[in-house]
């Protein structure tokens, strides 16, 4: 029977799908951006903010394309709250 050669950085980094990289190199492996718009910014925000409820502001970022991790970035919510008021009908129609 062959021996085996086990290098447990190798496959670990293997497994969680991490470039290997050298001490104070730049890591190869770039994510690839966010599909939607860009992450918003403080400038594009305070038009959402003139609205006069947080679910309003969330149903508008994302009729604007914002994805649900942007919106609860950039209005600073739980990740729960921005999917309810997507996935929630209106109950009545909006003002």
């Amino acid at each position: 029977m062959a021996a085996r050669i086990n290098n447990p950085v190798t496959n670990q980094s293997q497994k969680s799908g991490q470039a290997l990289t050298s001490p104070g190199s730049e890591p190869q492996h770039v994510p690839a951006p966010a599909q939607g718009r860009p992450d918003p910014d403080k400038d594009t925000v305070g038009e959402y903010l003139k609205l006069p409820t947080t679910s309003a502001r969330i149903r508008a970022m994302a009729a604007d394309g914002y994805s649900r991790p942007q919106i609860q970035r950039a209005l600073n919510l739980i990740p729960q709250h921005v999917r309810n008021v997507l996935v929630t009908p209106l109950k009545r129609g909006p003002r």
